[in-house]
């Protein structure tokens, strides 16, 4: 006891000091914590991505405004390239080593930059705004309905969330797992909620308007959905989404196995009466011609289905996804078929699959939606992407497609090479007869899109390779690899400087970014000292009004002078920890955050009661100084449940 009476006289500090400190905290606190831009602040969104690039490098905003398209896929091309700069692939000695240093950091800290401008932009709790537009005042507001062309594009970010191990080594991983889930699940949950009904997809909000592109474009879009459920089942998921309670996660998501079982029943049934033999393709009363990025979405958001049907129904599913399956892979090998819609330069903007065979249906190529096609084929969690934990049906019953998807893939990115190019830069369209360029204007859409497709395709076929096997294969192979690699640094390099207007020193502007979320990782071991020392705090205060024991009370003083300088740190590295986007916080996250930031204030003014008692007679005017006191105990008690919740999930004290 000797040596806390010693302790205790050394934090003695005036009642001066005590004032300063509460003057000073809560700046500091406002200041740690305060995002740097919100919706509809008045402030400029921190970048503005236009639409196109003249050729004299002028920016062209369409219609004045901000489109949630050209960022979207703008992201996704960053993103790839930084991906595939590691050290097996354009970070190999065979090619460019120094790009998996600080480029491939760059780019992975512009993409986090980037989703900060997006979610904050563009999206209220899933809901899409396909546009921001400045009001009288000059603020960027959201603007328009949500269009379901958006979503695929934005569920997309999943693949982020896949591949951000290959950034553990710049620090970025936690940054980029986790600065999408929350936006990318939202807009799935929206899909299902909003405009989803008895297995359709709808344009609007009253459900009357399905069409072919509204179930194309919903499939896709709620294919996050699916994804996570699958990886989260697949073997060696407790290193991965495993670590979820399956209650967490269906809380995240908004609907369980179970009930993703039953939407891809309906979903399914529709498919089923919409499927027409004669043709190959799916009829949803306004006929079989296709623009490309109905079909490729349609093909990618079917897997989906079936994959969810065959993992986590019953053997009647089971035989449904077979079915499904079937369906898929005869469209798919219809459309691979047809010499007449696939020429070397690409394919029309449109497809019409008739009783003949798929024909072509438009008279350009349009660069953005074959590239997007591609993307649906070979992307993420698609069609050529067979693991164990799936069902892999085309492994086992069609090994023939994927080689044909390879083949489809190949011939398309040796066509951009040659065909598609004007100067350095893809070009916008072509004349689908003749295969020459009929607009060459550089877009965000179709740049990003085949940045993001290539990345993913090259390797579905033969024709090329990544650079750590370009020992292993021919010299034709390792030069048209080669060139590709190029293309999509030219490609990616344009985005960055006139689109992005980032510029190639990425890393300055975002080096408190870093500090801040290395600092968040200590958050969960700084907790426990003040959580401890504060409900020590009270039962020694307690212990000391039953017992009459007042030396407790210099007990008491000590634990709550460290506990309060534990959670005054511990606070603002739970900011750090949790990210700044309070509008997206779920129910959990944001009970804990209040209630450890209320927790905070209350520690310094119990230093402040505690300082007043103990200057006057031991065991008087503590009063003020024990309601406090007990009232906090529980108020760190409950902190530290709903903490304890997030990371384990509401059903963690659940009785078996």
């Amino acid at each position: 006891m000797a040596y806390v009476l010693a302790v205790t006289r050394a934090c003695d500090l005036r009642a001066n000091s005590i004032r300063r400190l509460l003057t000073i905290l809560p700046v500091l606190l406002l200041l740690l914590t305060a995002p740097s831009a919100v919706a509809g602040d008045g402030a400029d969104p921190e970048f503005k991505v236009p639409a196109k690039v003249t050729a004299e490098g002028a920016p062209v905003f369409e219609q004045d405004r901000l489109w949630l398209r050209d960022y979207t896929n703008v992201m996704h091309a960053v993103f790839m390239v930084g991906g595939i700069s590691r050290d097996s692939e354009m970070g190999h000695e065979n090619y460019r080593p120094e790009l998996a240093g600080e480029p491939m950091a760059d780019r992975g800290r512009l993409w986090t930059r980037l989703m900060e401008v997006v979610d904050d932009r563009f999206t209220s709790e899933g809901e899409l705004a396909p546009w921001l537009e400045q009001d009288e005042g000059g603020t960027w507001r959201p603007a328009g309905s949500p269009q379901l062309a958006d979503y695929p594009d934005a569920v997309y970010f999943y693949h982020m969330h896949h591949r951000a191990g290959r950034w553990e080594a710049h620090g970025l991983f936690d940054a980029l797992t986790d600065a999408s889930v929350q936006f990318q699940s939202d807009a799935g949950r929206f899909l299902l909620d909003q405009r989803y009904a008895d297995g359709r997809f709808y344009h609007d909000a009253d459900l009357t308007e399905s069409d072919r592109a509204s179930m194309a474009w919903g499939l896709a879009g709620i294919h996050g959905h699916a994804y996570a459920w699958v990886r989260w089942h697949k073997p060696g998921a407790a290193d991965d989404m495993g670590r979820l309670r399956e209650q967490r996660l269906a809380q995240f998501l908004g609907y369980a196995p179970d009930e993703m079982v039953e939407v891809a029943r309906d979903i399914a049934a529709v498919l089923e009466d919409a499927w027409e033999s004669g043709h190959r393709a799916y009829d949803f009363g306004d006929g079989t011609e296709y623009h490309l990025s109905e079909l490729g979405a349609l093909l990618r958001g079917s897997k989906g289905i079936w994959e969810v049907l065959y993992i986590f129904g019953d053997e009647q599913d089971q035989e449904l996804a077979e079915s499904l399956f079937d369906r898929t892979a005869e469209m798919l090998g219809a459309f691979l078929e047809s010499e007449a819609s696939i020429k070397d330069w690409g394919v029309p903007a449109r497809v019409a699959f008739t009783e003949d065979g798929v024909e072509p249906a438009a008279a350009e190529v349009d660069t953005a939606a074959l590239w997007n096609l591609v993307n649906h084929l070979t992307g993420g969690f698609t069609l050529i992407r067979e693991r164990e934990g799936t069902s892999r049906f085309f492994e086992r019953r069609q090994p023939e497609l994927l080689d044909g998807i390879g083949r489809f893939t190949d011939r398309m990115l040796e066509g951009a090479l040659e065909y598609q190019i004007d100067g350095d830069y893809l070009a916008e369209t072509l004349a689908f007869d003749r295969g020459e360029i009929t607009g060459s204007q550089a877009t965000a859409v179709a740049l990003g899109r085949f940045v993001t497709a290539a990345g993913n395709a090259y390797r579905a076929g033969t024709a090329f390779e990544r650079a750590q096997d370009w020992d292993d294969v021919s010299d034709e192979v390792r030069q048209r690899s080669r060139a590709l690699y190029d293309s999509l640094l030219t490609h990616v390099e344009l985005l960055e400087t006139a689109f992005i207007g980032a510029g190639p020193e990425l890393h300055e502007d975002v080096e408190w970014r870093q500090w801040t979320t290395w600092l968040g990782n200590f958050h969960p071991m700084a907790v426990h000292l003040p959580i401890a020392l504060l409900l020590a705090a009270a039962l020694a205060e307690l212990l000391g009004l039953v017992s009459r024991r007042h030396t407790l009370f210099h007990t008491v003083r000590f634990c709550i002078w460290l506990g309060a300088i534990g959670a005054v740190l511990a606070g603002p590295l739970g900011w750090f920890n949790a990210g700044w986007d309070l509008a997206r916080d779920d129910w959990t996250l944001g009970v804990h955050r209040w209630l450890g930031t209320f927790l905070v204030l209350w520690a310094i003014i119990l230093v402040v009661m505690v300082e007043r008692a103990h200057r006057r007679e031991a065991g008087g005017g503590r009063m003020g100084l024990r309601l406090l006191l007990f009232l906090g105990a529980v108020l760190v008690a409950c902190t530290a449940h709903f903490g304890g919740m997030l990371v384990h999930g509401t059903d963690y004290y659940h009785w078996p």
